[in-house]
């Protein structure tokens, strides 16, 4: 019986082919494609985990995601606005809100005060500004309490635009 059992499992054995596991990557993504020439290849995938982290014992390497040969972190960049600009103050302000000037031409200032969701608390007039160093006083004393954002636009009479966003803190 012996005998017949191990007959039967090496015939059983030669005919059932054995796979091993696979290491090629895969994903599962909502899109994507694949395209190569004789000296580029470009692979693509949309709806994919962006967030990776790489794992690592010994000669072994495991990546979540899909071609994610190491570990890349992003962040952003502060940019400090250099040269000509708004500023405003105080902060927290209590009654009215300062906002110095300082550019080179002459041109019109926008205001507008927007609370976090984006919506616009308060609309300033369009003012005339002369080139050089200005201030202006724009009333916030029936602005309810809050953190908000000053949106200041400068255009110059040649067409030039600039942008300024500040928060500021509103403290009755």
């Amino acid at each position: 019986m012996k005998r017949y059992c191990s007959l039967l499992f090496a015939m059983i054995a030669l005919v059932v082919q054995a796979n091993a596991q696979s290491l090629s990557p895969s994903v599962i993504a909502s899109g994507g494609g694949f395209s190569a020439n004789g000296t580029a290849m470009l692979s693509f995938t949309t709806g994919e985990l962006t967030m990776v982290e790489t794992f690592s014992a010994g000669s072994s390497i495991l990546t979540q995601g899909f071609q994610q040969p190491e570990d890349f972190s992003t962040g952003i960049t502060v940019v400090t606005a250099q040269g000509p600009g708004i500023s405003a103050f105080p902060n927290p302000a209590t009654e009215a809100i300062n906002l110095q000037s300082d550019f080179n031409e002459a041109g019109r200032l926008r205001l507008l005060l927007t609370d976090a969701l984006g919506r616009i608390v308060l609309q300033g007039d369009e003012l005339e500004i002369p080139g050089g160093t200005s201030r202006i006083t724009q009333d916030v004393s029936r602005v309810a309490s809050g953190v908000y954002f000053v949106h200041a636009v400068f255009q110059t009479h040649s067409g030039k635009a600039t942008a300024s966003i500040q928060k500021i803190t509103i403290q009755h």
